[in-house]
């Protein structure tokens, strides 16, 4: 979640990170948040919360398609 939550921060947050705390991690982005979901999905198949995040990860990216599939995961 740090990655995508990271890389979707508002103008107001990036500007606040860059005065107070130095800046944002620049590796962070929401395809790298698919990367590790997806990871955590192969390590874990069975886990509600990886589905729901990779899926909220889709959606982020506009991917309703994928994003539907991991929704689908959760509710079997």
């Amino acid at each position: 979640r740090w990655h995508r939550k990271l890389a979707t921060l508002s103008w107001i947050e990036k500007k606040f990170a860059d005065i107070f705390l130095g800046g944002v991690p620049k590796e962070a982005s929401v395809e790298k948040a698919v990367d590790c979901f997806k990871k955590a999905v192969e390590i874990k198949p069975e886990s509600i919360q990886h589905h729901f995040e990779l899926g909220v990860t889709y959606e982020k990216l506009d991917k309703k398609a994928l994003a539907i599939e991991q929704f689908e995961k959760v509710l079997e």
